[in-house]
């Protein structure tokens, strides 16, 4: 006898009745029971009741990205941690979440969850796991080599292996295209990557489009708020910093917030302005909401990384104490990165 068991990705879930009918339409595979629809939350126990009349294992149900629960209904992530005790037999519900679940469990009366929390990938797992994806017409060495550059430049940048293969499925051919024109050899590696490294800031921007349209992580969060630091330091003049940042600044009208946050279309995004490293970090750290706040060498690392994919450029001839930069990344990137930490990127824009 089939485990009844289901397993949801909340993020495809857009109301209450299509996730309880996703639920109950896994857990009716392994028995004969036909549910009926479902409207609401006495609807779905109804549900639950009488298909454990046909079943005598315990149920399991995976609700994976399970913080999109809140804005489906507030209400659902207490119902189904109380699950088994609303439902009266046993029924044992997981949540998969990329955040802390005290920041959608937040209820101080329901039960402790038995918490297991799964490290990051290495940089050797990460590798190792995409390597697995070698076309088989292609040499697995030539093939684990590429993902090795691939991971030197993307690795502070990219976090999520959806995201990596993304990034090769689009960057791999590129990388080939000069051995299939016979140009270069399997052995050039430095010379194919210079080759793909134009197409990088191209595959990141659909990537990040993709990534918001499905409202999921993509850049590290704190790399999020250096994205933007850059790029209103290119964008805003130095003489703004101290109305837009300071609080002792000069306090801005209503109405000067309000037309804020209608950018002018985009033409005061073409030409982007150099900005030194100290700028940038007074920036970074005033829009950071977190008390306990990154390192400026931790800073640095995603500076450097944003630089390797292209978002960032530095000046060639800048000296080593106060080097300059300048935001390459469009105004549609950095506002998709910045909705994913619910930052009003043109709320802070300068009209001058």
């Amino acid at each position: 006898m089939k485990v009844p068991c289901a397993f949801i990705n909340c993020v495809e879930c857009h109301s209450q009745a299509l996730l309880y009918e996703m639920i109950l339409y896994q857990l009716s595979l392994a028995s004969d029971f036909s549910p009926k629809s479902c409207i609401t939350l006495n609807d779905f126990i109804r549900e639950l009741k009488a298909l454990k009349l046909t079943q005598s294992r315990p149920i399991y149900i995976t609700l994976d990205r399970a913080e999109r629960l809140v804005r489906i209904n507030a209400l659902l992530p207490k119902a189904f941690a109380r699950l088994h005790e609303i439902v009266g037999f046993e029924i044992s519900v997981i949540f998969l979440s990329r955040v802390e679940f005290q920041k959608f469990l937040y209820d101080t009366g329901l039960p402790r969850p038995l918490q297991i929390t799964f490290p990051k990938y290495s940089e050797g797992d990460i590798i190792d796991i995409l390597t697995l994806d070698c076309p088989p017409d292609q040499p697995r060495d030539f093939f684990r080599r590429f993902i090795q550059l691939l991971c030197s430049v993307c690795r502070l940048v990219c976090q999520d292996i959806t995201e990596w293969r993304y990034l090769v499925a689009k960057i791999y051919p590129k990388y080939c295209e000069p051995i299939k024109e016979g140009k270069l050899s399997e052995e050039n590696t430095s010379r194919l990557f210079s080759h793909v490294r134009p197409h990088l800031q191209a595959v990141f921007e659909s990537l990040y489009h993709f990534s918001s349209e499905s409202d999921s992580p993509e850049l590290p969060y704190y790399a999020v708020f250096v994205l933007i630091s850059g790029f209103l330091a290119s964008h805003n003049p130095p003489k703004s910093d101290a109305q837009m940042f300071s609080k002792k600044g000069p306090k801005l009208s209503g109405r000067a917030k309000h037309a804020k946050k209608k950018p002018k279309g985009n033409q005061k995004f073409i030409e982007a302005k150099r900005f030194a490293l100290e700028r940038v970090l007074a920036i970074f750290y005033s829009i950071v909401r977190e008390e306990a706040k990154p390192s400026s060498s931790s800073v640095l690392e995603h500076i450097t990384a944003l630089v390797r994919l292209g978002l960032f450029e530095g000046g060639k001839n800048d000296c080593l104490e106060n080097p300059k930069f300048v935001c390459r990344a469009s105004f549609s990137l950095v506002q998709s990165a910045a909705r994913t930490v619910e930052f009003d990127l043109a709320h802070y824009l300068s009209d001058k």
